[in-house]
């Protein structure tokens, strides 16, 4: 890929939505593993010292290239079996890169930890009160009876006198909100809502190594206003300065944000490392901050996807969500037009490319991230009325169509989580604090391994929006029925799908450039083998199984993962031919344990192609559904054809063909490389067809063969 090539299709992307009058904001959650490791915390925990260690060396990395910008230890998200709140680090900056912060640094941008004293906490306890009054707040110190965080500070910003006091109100002496479990209900500060501020000073254990100190640790309110928290940070870098202090730990709730404000997060996750980017206003920005953090990752062991032992390709486990909205909530293309996620629905309906052809391995309705349309038939039945009746009544509030379309943009148990197009923060009052963010997430996608390829799928889902915003488009569904999984779980239709949305978004004025589609339509990834005739070309592809849950699935669904049977396959086989060759084409035959496979001829307008899917189990799960059914390897397809003296088979093994073990995890892309081709073998043979039958009725689908049914 020509590096300058693409960067002009991104800049020419940019001008073209630009030019349909639309800002459009973008921003994601990428992941990275260890993929050498087999650590717990690497394979499935959320949490592990090694993990935060490379956070914070992540964060420091980040900090470098902004050094203007302030360290914030935020408190994370909670999960039901978890005691506490996930630690966060983030990078709080202004994006005109003017400094928002000149105080002391956060211990882990620095070479030595420095141990603080109770006669300095109370210097700096002292010295932020004064600074506070200063700057025209009005604020006052107290003591509480708490370990750690027995030194608070009451402010009003508005320079109103405060007239509370631990006597009369005892939320002035609550504990630390890192120190319990977020409530139920959301995390919510009650006394800045009341516009009154409450900063908690003390100290916290910072280990680094065999080293473990005690350091100075102040914990933020719930700012409301933007100004008045870096008004805020003015004063409380000069307290920090006159206590003497280097090294400040700033933890609590996470401040507000604007459109001159960007915060970037380093969370964990099950198996990952979790980034949560400052969104941009451009692909351009978006794609220079992307190869930034691929690198800076990638200096600390840190990759966006696996390789398997026996050398398959996956990612790094934690997906790769995608952010649209805009610099300010009210300023989302998605408020400003309430038409559009009607529209941006019934698009997604009509491709299934975009919901399954850059997604995890996890897919269907009771994945990460189902289609609106997946589950039960009359829950796209009530869809598609809600859909006809916001189109009659021209509704343009947009609070009216979120109720009317939010309660289908979940997972069949009701999760709004977890839904491919994620409108929990468009304009939700249910969600304290981060429901009204004008954004949509995108959840169907998989960790990219390149930030070229991450920045493509951004620019694609910014054309389509970018369409859709611009012009009327019909918001009536298509009931795909078996369709759905049959024929759009193999990669060629898939590809047949997402060109025709490239063409869609090239008569809308919003074409993506050949270096962007070349990204997109990569999906060598799929490839397992390929053997080439000279006139035919015959091709092994991965293609997409949908993974049941299993057990009780009500009971699993406040954990951070559920248990699935992760046992079934599904392969594409292919045989492609020039268009002049249609004829001879026609006349190849495929065999599978003596039967012939009903392979579907699907002509284009220079090529034509026999195309079938394979469906098998691929190893025997103790845990999944069907023990009745052994595993079914290794796989061997008979290719016959009248023009070819020998016959071919391929033989596709799962591991190794010896059955011995791998000597470790792949060491690189070419050791990986060797090792799937170790497991697709080609030979020549005489064919022997003396025992060939017809495939039985009831294991056929239109576009697959399931081989447990044999």
């Amino acid at each position: 890929m020509n590096s300058n090539d693409f960067n002009e299709a991104i800049a020419a992307h940019d001008a073209a939505v630009a030019g349909k009058d639309c800002s459009i904001w973008v921003g994601c959650e990428p992941t990275y593993t260890d993929r050498y490791s087999e650590a717990a915390e690497w394979l499935y925990d959320a949490l592990g010292s090694d993990k935060e260690r490379r956070a914070k060396a992540l964060v420091r990395q980040l900090h470098a290239k902004c050094d203007e910008s302030l360290v914030l230890r935020s408190i994370g998200r909670q999960y039901s079996e978890e005691a506490l709140p996930r630690w966060s680090y983030g990078l709080y900056s202004r994006r005109d890169r003017q400094p928002v912060w000149s105080g002391a640094r956060d211990p882990l941008l620095c070479d030595e930890l420095k141990h603080v004293n109770q006669k300095q906490l109370i210097a700096l306890w002292q010295q932020l009160r004064h600074q506070l009054n200063e700057i025209g707040w009005s604020a006052e110190c107290f003591q509480v009876a708490h370990d750690n965080f027995c030194f608070r500070v009451v402010a009003r910003s508005d320079g109103q006198p405060c007239p509370l006091t631990p006597v009369n109100d005892k939320r002035l002496s609550r504990a630390s909100i890192h120190s319990g479990p977020i409530p139920l209900a959301g995390l919510e500060d009650e006394l800045a809502n009341e516009d009154v501020l409450l900063f908690l000073i003390g100290h916290r254990i910072e280990q680094r190594d065999a080293e473990s100190r005690d350091v100075a640790c102040i914990e933020l309110p719930a700012f409301t206003n933007s100004n008045t928290f870096q008004e805020f940070l003015t004063a409380l870098a000069k307290a920090a300065e006159e206590a003497s202090f280097d090294q400040l730990i700033i933890t609590g709730f996470q401040p507000p944000l604007d459109d001159e404000i960007a915060l970037t997060t380093v969370t964990p996750d099950p198996a990952v490392i979790e980034i949560n980017m400052a969104p941009y206003a451009s692909v351009a920005a978006y794609l220079k901050q992307m190869r930034e953090l691929y690198a800076a990752a990638d200096g600390l062991g840190l990759s966006p996807r696996r390789l398997h032992y026996n050398g398959a390709i996956a990612d790094s486990g934690g997906g790769g969500h995608i952010t649209l909205g805009g610099a300010l909530p009210q300023r989302s293309v998605f408020i400003m037009n309430p038409h559009l996620l009607p529209r941006l629905i019934a698009y997604f309906n009509r491709h299934p490319s975009l919901s399954y052809y850059f997604a995890v391995d996890h897919v269907g309705s009771s994945g990460q991230s189902p289609r609106a349309d997946e589950g039960l038939p009359d829950r796209l039945s009530e869809l598609c009325l809600a859909l006809e009746t916001l189109s009659k009544q021209q509704v343009d509030d947009i609070d009216i169509v979120w109720q009317t379309l939010a309660p289908f943009m979940t997972d069949y148990m009701g999760n709004n989580h977890r839904s491919e197009l994620n409108v929990e923060k468009l304009c939700n009052p249910y969600l304290p604090g981060r429901g009204r963010l004008g954004l949509i997430e995108f959840r169907a996608f998989r960790m990219a391994p390149t930030p070229e390829r991450s920045a493509s799928i951004v620019a694609l889902l910014r054309a389509i929006t970018a369409m859709l915003s611009a012009e009327e488009w019909p918001t009536q569904l298509i009931d795909w029925k078996c369709e759905l999984h049959d024929r759009f779980a193999l990669p060629f239709y898939l590809t047949q799908d997402l060109n025709e949305v490239l063409c869609d978004l090239q008569k809308g004025g919003v074409e993506l450039g050949a270096p962007i589609a070349a990204q997109l339509l990569d999906d060598s990834r799929r490839v397992l083998g390929q053997v080439e005739t000279g006139v035919y070309t015959i091709t092994v592809k991965s293609a997409i199984e949908f993974w049941p849950l299993v057990g009780n699935v009500a009971a699993q669904e406040g954990g951070t993962s559920r248990l699935m049977d992760s046992s079934g396959r599904r392969l594409e086989i292919t045989i492609r031919a020039a268009r002049d060759q249609l004829e001879g084409l026609k006349n190849w035959q495929v065999i599978i344990d003596d039967c012939v496979i009903p392979m579907r001829l699907e002509e284009g307008s220079n090529e034509a192609a026999l195309v079938f899917g394979l469906r098998f189990r691929s190893f025997y799960s103790q845990m999944g559904l069907h023990p009745g059914i052994n595993a079914h390897g290794p796989i061997q397809l008979l290719f016959l054809h009248p023009g070819e003296s020998d016959a071919i088979r391929i033989t596709l093994y799962e591991w190794r063909p010896d059955n011995a073990p791998y000597d470790g995890l792949p060491a690189d892309d070419q050791d990986a490389e060797q090792r799937r081709s170790q497991r697709f073998f080609i030979e020549r043979i005489k064919p022997d067809q003396s025992n060939v039958k017809q495939v039985p009725t009831a294991a056929l689908t239109e576009y697959a063969l399931d081989l447990r049914r044999l």
